[in-house]
């Protein structure tokens, strides 16, 4: 007959301090906190997702058991004063589900205070998913000190410097500075676009002269 070896320090077999460890144990088992999690499926006009937390359950005698899936999760939006970040989550995208610690499903109707609906506590049926690119970004060269939002390959993004910022996509970028705006590559500009009151497309120079690479103001 074989019997399992529970997952313990041997040292504290016989002792008060090892009973304690071990009722404590027991308990934590059945609390929920955080973990990190993959998203299934996500409904972007409820901002809701069924996620999949990604570490298993590893049991007394060694089997390892994958748990079931969170349905309905609150994904975390940053916003405030009436402005949000809003990302189409995919499936498969990383994150991580936290639980809260109580009943939230008064609340999550109507987003005010409001008591628990039931005596559950820390609970992955009260959570939300905090969505996380946890690998596979590269940063674009020049970037390493800028605040970026871009895609995983760094193809398209708005890098923030200190005094400027930068939008790219492919070659094209255009950088907006204190009293500068650099192109490099082909702009299209669509006909009617103006800058400053002067029609872009259509927009003639005085002072034009063969040879002369300086003209005068445009009309």
């Amino acid at each position: 007959m074989t019997t399992a070896t529970p997952s313990r320090d041997p040292s504290d077999n016989g002792t008060l301090i090892g009973m304690v460890r071990g009722l404590l144990d027991k308990h934590l088992s059945s609390v929920d906190d955080m973990l990190p999690a993959r998203v299934v499926s996500y409904d972007r006009a409820t901002n809701r997702a069924v996620v999949a937390p990604l570490v298993k359950v590893l049991t007394t005698d060694g089997q390892q058991l994958t748990r079931a899936t969170v349905a309905s999760v609150p994904v975390m939006m940053f916003g405030g004063g009436g402005v949000a970040l809003s990302f189409n989550l995919v499936a498969g995208d990383l994150g991580w589900i936290k639980a809260n610690d109580r009943d939230l499903s008064i609340f999550l109707r109507q987003y005010a205070d409001s008591p628990p609906n039931t005596f559950r506590k820390h609970s992955f049926q009260d959570a939300v998913f905090i969505p996380e690119v946890m690998h596979g970004l590269q940063l674009a060269p020049g970037d390493g000190q800028n605040a970026v939002l871009q895609t995983l390959n760094g193809e398209v993004r708005v890098s923030i410097y200190s005094d400027r910022v930068k939008l790219s996509a492919g070659a094209l970028s255009v950088t907006v500075g204190p009293s500068t705006v650099d192109v490099v590559g082909h702009l299209n500009v669509p006909d009617g676009a103006t800058i400053s009151g002067i029609e872009f497309a259509t927009h003639a120079h005085t002072g034009v002269t063969p040879g002369n690479a300086n003209t005068g103001g445009p009309v």
